[in-house]
């Protein structure tokens, strides 16, 4: 499904740049709100997508490197 596959990309990038330069504040937010655009017709369909998207965004404020 496309939306793990840039889900997973998205991952990998915000590592690598906090791996560089450190965490930030809002970290991951861009990705999210590409996401939720990007699939946006997902939102209420009870396709998982939207979830997907949803652990994504925990992830982002989870995530401690």
């Amino acid at each position: 499904m496309k939306i793990d596959k840039d889900i997973k990309n998205y991952k990998e990038r915000l590592i690598r740049k906090a791996n560089k330069n450190g965490l930030w504040e809002n970290f991951g937010q861009k990705e999210v709100n590409l996401l939720e655009d990007a699939y946006n017709e997902h939102q209420y369909k009870n396709d998982g997508v939207w979830d997907k998207i949803r652990a994504f965004d925990n992830w982002c404020m989870d995530y401690t490197g």
